[in-house]
């Protein structure tokens, strides 16, 4: 059973929307990926602040309008430091 009926001479188009996008990715980070934290944040607040930034094409500070818990700039630099991606 598909979920796109097809007919001839129609292309069917599947979106994924920014939310849905942002939702998955950050799932499987957080499940993979761990940053240790101390403070206010979790490290699903930098892993959401990054890939809203990222998939949406703003700035930190137009992130922030769009969600509570949000890291500064200079916090998700400190944090993303952290990750080390030779392994």
């Amino acid at each position: 059973m598909s979920l796109l009926s097809y007919k001839p001479g129609n292309n069917p188009k599947l979106e994924l929307k920014a939310k849905g996008c942002i939702d998955t990715v950050l799932r499987l980070l957080t499940d993979h990926v761990t940053i240790k934290i101390n403070g206010s944040l979790t490290s699903e607040d930098v892993f959401r602040t990054v890939l809203s930034m990222s998939v949406n094409r703003n700035s930190v500070h137009s992130v922030a309008t769009q969600y509570q818990n949000i890291a500064c700039e200079t916090s998700l630099r400190y944090h993303l430091k952290k990750l080390n991606m030779e392994n």
